[in-house]
């Protein structure tokens, strides 16, 4: 079970207003995919299974999760799609596939 702690929910809040300009729940959705608890919860997955795998030397942050929801919501090409958030087109596609990758390893299952 993982918790959603108010903590990293504030700065997910924090990180979409940096990079939408505010913070409104639809808006959040529109641009990501999913709401704030949703990318807590992958977060905090993401966070233990690279505790446990010790997988990584960089660890993945919440941009980078952001990031890629956006990449995946939009699927536009690198080109247009690491502009919103003022990193260079190779540092944006090399952290949202590290971040696919890593989710992909550390969600054995999905439930609805």
């Amino acid at each position: 079970m993982y918790f959603i702690t108010p903590e990293i929910v504030e700065e997910f809040i924090e990180l979409g207003i940096q990079y939408l300009g505010s913070y409104n729940l639809r808006i959040f959705r529109s641009n990501f995919g999913v709401c704030v608890n949703v990318c807590t919860v992958l977060f905090t997955k993401i966070q233990a299974w690279q505790r446990v795998n010790r997988a990584q030397n960089q660890w993945i942050k919440k941009k980078h999760i952001l990031w890629t929801l956006s990449f995946l919501k939009s699927y536009s090409t690198n080109d247009v799609a690491h502009v919103p958030f003022r990193v260079s087109e190779k540092t944006f596609r090399e952290w949202v596939w590290q971040t696919l990758f890593t989710l992909f390893q550390s969600l054995t299952e999905v439930s609805l």
